[in-house]
């Protein structure tokens, strides 16, 4: 199962991935920076769930999700 964070914040992200990758071991972490590398990469690659950070600069996290949805 493909797991998606996406934070501009990289010490944010690095948390995020810790909890998420203790709480679910056994699948899958793909971490991002940038919203456009995290869309490419859906558009490649089944995504299961996607944690999103809403205040992110060019594309804010609820327009990424609508974009994710496209997809």
């Amino acid at each position: 199962m493909n797991i998606v964070l996406v934070d501009d914040e990289r010490l944010a992200l690095e948390s995020l991935k810790r909890a998420v990758c203790a709480v679910l071991p056994n699948e899958t972490v793909h971490t991002f920076q940038k919203a456009r590398q995290a869309l490419a990469f859906a558009e490649e690659n089944n995504i299961y769930i996607a944690f999103l950070d809403i205040d992110m600069p060019l594309m804010n996290g609820l327009e990424m999700a609508k974009a994710l949805r496209q997809i």
